[in-house]
């Protein structure tokens, strides 16, 4: 079966997310519990986007105090964080979407938090899992070129659902290879 997958198995990107960091890592939450938790650099990296806001406002609202109109520069100053917060939460929802597989009841489990685009709920069997593809793909943004990684999964018609992706390619492939044992399936790469 696994040659009939990986002959007719699509490689191009699932996903257009992803990061140039390992953002995510799988634990064994209990015996029979799976779950992609984010990693301590992916918290990080949205708290700094309600850190550095905060710290901007205090200094604004002591430096305003100051001023003979401080109303108006408080005003501007909470107008210019508002992104900032509001792409932290974005961030922070994103980063803590559950991804979680639950042996007990034979289920794979996701739930993205749209903030952007609606919410979305992802039930799928674990026994139509066929296999586990681990994806290599260049990423270009306006700032920088880097490699990411994506974690799919492969069902008997072909169909991939993409779990993760990030730059960790040693994290996501040990996660694979731990899934892959514990669902008795290949990882293709």
């Amino acid at each position: 079966m696994e040659n009939r997958i990986l002959a007719s198995l699509d490689w191009t990107p699932v996903s257009r997310n992803s990061s140039s960091f390992c953002s995510h890592k799988l634990v064994r939450n209990t015996s029979h519990i799976l779950e992609f938790v984010p990693t301590k650099i992916a918290k990080a990296f949205y708290l700094l986007f309600f850190i550095i806001p905060s710290i901007f406002l205090i200094m604004l609202t002591i430096a305003a105090l100051q001023l003979t109109t401080p109303v108006f520069s408080l005003l501007f100053g909470i107008l210019g964080v508002v992104p900032f917060f509001y792409f932290g939460f974005f961030l922070k929802e994103s980063i803590n979407s559950p991804r979680i597989f639950d042996l007990s009841k034979g289920e794979y489990y996701a739930f993205e938090k749209g903030i952007i685009t609606a919410e979305k709920e992802i039930r799928e069997s674990i026994r139509s899992i066929q296999a586990l593809q681990i994806l290599k793909k260049e990423v270009s943004d306006s700032e920088n070129d880097y490699t990411s990684y994506e974690l799919n999964l492969v069902f008997e018609n072909g169909r991939r659902l993409n779990v993760m992706s990030h730059g960790g390619y040693k994290q996501l492939e040990e996660d694979a290879e731990l899934l892959g044992r514990t669902l008795n399936i290949p990882v293709m790469q």
